[in-house]
């Protein structure tokens, strides 16, 4: 991850590899590492974005993904361009793997299975 401008605003650039064990379809967003307080308790929902208030920014999805097969995404984020994503904020990367009603999830920080874990929080530029 690095700093960069994108369309003329501050922002950062993100490129992370992923590879598949079993599912060919992700979606990665940028969490705000705390269930606590919404209505919603399902963590795996909240953590594909199907329900809202634990992503701060949906990224992307990519459903072309071949099992066993690593793959670069690139992810470029404006500071301010439909999120609320400030410079020196932690988020937490979420991966929800999966689909038709039943995701799973690696990343969440208050995950439904582990919790504080540090290992993709990360420190915006």
């Amino acid at each position: 991850m690095k700093a960069a401008k994108v369309n003329g605003r501050p922002g950062f650039h993100l490129k992370l590899i992923v590879r598949p064990e079993t599912y060919t379809r992700v979606r990665i967003g940028l969490g705000k590492m705390s269930a606590a307080g919404l209505p919603n308790t399902d963590k795996r929902a909240l953590a594909a974005g199907d329900q809202p208030g634990y992503l701060r920014l949906m990224l992307g999805e990519d459903a072309t993904l071949v099992v066993q097969q690593a793959k670069e995404l690139e992810f470029k984020v404006a500071y301010g361009d439909k999120n609320d994503l400030k410079a020196g904020e932690e988020v937490d990367v979420v991966s929800a793997w999966g689909g038709q009603g039943y995701w799973h999830v690696f990343g969440m920080f208050d995950g439904p299975v582990n919790q504080n874990d540090r290992t993709s929080v990360i420190k915006l530029p």
